[in-house]
């Protein structure tokens, strides 16, 4: 196994998430992933590696990625909430009387999901190495998009241009899918459920 990612920070909750191998067949395409996280023990991985090549998709859940760490995580209530109740919750206690009839409405401006340092091009799902964002949540609300918990074994297909097309676009789908009704879940739909929740 190679060494974990190392970070500025380390964090009580950063671990290994999965570990998948994939034959590479003769086209370069790449054969079904194989789960291997099971067999990983005291940071070291124990298999037999089958005859031919192998590719290998080392996923670990960090909150030192190398995408924006600064930045507020919109698919987690309690980060959304800090955001409101710093920002949002005093302007509304300020000027809540104006709106609707004095301010017809407001742009806003917020951070986006990043899980990259800045805005370039090409920054699309599939990019090797490219941090995706996660939260507590996404484990439940992904296998909600992808129909069970399988796509825990295709993670690979997250960042792979050599897996399935069918499967890729299945999980891509899911992630993103998982994603964008998390944000509405924890920050968009956040602002009408009231103070005292």
């Amino acid at each position: 196994m190679p060494p974990e990612p190392e970070g500025i920070r380390k964090f009580h909750d950063d671990h290994l998430f999965r570990v998948l191998s994939c034959r590479v067949l003769e086209s370069g395409a790449e054969g079904e992933a194989i789960d291997l996280t099971e067999q990983v023990k005291d940071g070291r991985l124990i298999w037999d590696v089958p005859e031919g090549y192998w590719k290998f998709y080392i996923v670990y859940l960090t909150r030192d990625a190398k995408g924006r760490n600064d930045y507020i995580n919109f698919l987690d209530m309690d980060s959304c909430r800090l955001l409101i109740d710093a920002v949002y919750q005093p302007h509304y206690e300020r000027y809540g009387k104006y709106f609707g009839n004095v301010i017809a409405g407001f742009l806003s401006d917020e951070p986006p999901i990043v899980n990259t340092p800045g805005y370039t091009p090409g920054d699309l799902i599939g990019k090797p190495d490219m941090p995706l964002s996660w939260s507590e949540g996404m484990e439940k609300a992904f296998s909600r998009e992808y129909g069970d918990e399988n796509w825990k074994s295709h993670l690979n297909c997250l960042w792979s241009k050599e897996a399935d097309d069918q499967l890729v676009a299945r999980m891509r789908t899911a992630y993103m899918n998982a994603v964008s009704k998390l944000v509405s879940e924890c920050f968009s739909k956040f602002f009408g459920r009231g103070e005292s929740e």
